[in-house]
């Protein structure tokens, strides 16, 4: 279904520690020189490539419906740190996609909505229109 279901045991470090390392290869954590181009590849397929497709893989549930579309992403779109430029440069590309997208269907009664969330769980729901 597209949703990557990750579970541990909290009383195990082993467990843990094996978590944690699937979700840093999420993030693709390194510098430029160093980071792998087959990884910044698919963090543009997960980011770009993904939504582009599941946008128009829905688009005629969402005119159906005039829904709204939810886009998750993460606050370092504001604020792009070293070592995650693989992450960061995909998700404003990502967030892009959906301001784009709100311009396209205003007009046909859809919302578009970017949940950002923060390192220390803050919040930012922004409503994207024009």
């Amino acid at each position: 279904m597209g949703v990557n279901v990750l579970s541990f045991d909290v009383t195990s470090s082993e467990s843990i520690i094996a978590t944690m390392n699937v979700l840093i290869f999420f993030t693709i954590l390194g510098s430029i020189f160093d980071v792998k181009q087959e990884e910044l590849q698919w963090a543009i397929q997960v980011n770009v490539f993904g939504v582009f497709e599941t946008i128009q893989a829905f688009q005629l549930i969402l005119l159906k419906s005039k829904g709204t579309a939810v886009f998750t992403s993460y606050i370092l779109d504001y604020l792009p740190l070293p070592f995650m430029f693989a992450y960061t440069g995909s998700k404003i590309a990502f967030t892009n996609i959906a301001k784009s997208l709100a311009g396209e269907v205003k007009e046909l009664g859809i919302k578009v909505l970017v949940v950002k969330i923060g390192a220390n769980h803050e919040r930012d729901v922004t409503s994207y229109g024009w």
